[in-house]
């Protein structure tokens, strides 16, 4: 296998017509790099900024508290993607907060008392706990 970090949007398989809603939810996390552990994200940040070359986003695969809310298994319900192996935890990492709503009414009715940190139309139209939407 190669050494060279793979970005998001490589190792996420997303269902038939859910393109627009994983897209709202990750947006430019889509490319960010995938790394194994929070020092290579730092090596290679580093490594960016000497060279100046621009910006980069990292996620690390280094689970970072033990991973879900008080033993909860974390996920997305109604939300049909896959990750290659070896990349799993991306799913709990970047979507672990998210619930699926069917549509902006339910989304406003909804985010007013959600347990979920965001929630998202299959539209892609994200609301977040800070009130973004």
């Amino acid at each position: 296998g190669s050494d060279l970090p793979r970005v998001v949007a490589e190792v996420v398989d997303v269902a038939d017509g859910a393109d627009a809603l994983v897209a709202g939810l990750l947006g430019e996390r889509l490319q960010y790099l995938v790394v194994e552990s929070w020092e290579q994200a730092l090596r290679g940040l580093s490594f960016v900024k000497q060279k100046g070359l621009g910006r980069v986003g990292f996620v690390s695969l280094e689970q970072r508290n033990g991973g879900g809310r008080d033993g909860e298994p974390v996920g997305v319900e109604g939300l049909n993607i896959t990750w290659e192996p070896g990349y799993q935890a991306l799913g709990e990492i970047l979507l672990g907060d998210v619930r699926v709503v069917e549509g902006l009414q339910e989304l406003l009715a909804d985010g007013l008392c959600a347990k979920a940190s965001r929630l998202v139309t299959r539209e892609g139209d994200v609301l977040d706990t800070r009130g973004l939407l």
